[in-house]
């Protein structure tokens, strides 16, 4: 590859002058120099999530968006780490635990009423 660029660029071809690192200046003498990059940004989402909350309260109980919409507008809710920080939010109670908690409590009446239907389909 390297042969066949250094064959384009004799002629002067006009891409690959102005790709090469020799034709910069030295401070943009860098590959990398312009490439963006990437941060972890969790922190920040949370802050601004916790800014628009207000917000999204009041456009849900304003407006009455359908599940599709507030989806649309909102997609990070839906993801299983937002809707557990939005239970915690709003109930004051983690939802993983309370769920795994009553499970646990349930779980033998659960168990009765599975083997009663024989594992058969339905209501």
């Amino acid at each position: 590859m390297g042969n066949y660029r250094t064959q384009l660029k004799l002629p002067g071809c006009p891409e690959l002058s102005v790709n090469t690192l020799k034709s910069k200046a030295a401070a943009d003498a860098f590959p990398a120099k312009k490439m963006k990059r990437i941060r972890n940004n969790a922190r920040v989402i949370t802050g601004k999530k916790a800014h628009t909350f207000a917000y999204r309260q009041q456009e849900v109980v304003d407006q009455e968006p359908s599940i599709k919409d507030f989806k649309d507008r909102w997609p990070a809710l839906f993801q299983q780490k937002e809707v557990n920080a939005e239970f915690q939010r709003l109930m004051a109670v983690p939802l993983k635990e309370r769920f795994m908690a009553q499970l646990d409590l349930h779980s033998s009446q659960l168990i009765r009423v599975i083997r009663a239907k024989g594992g058969a389909k339905g209501c």
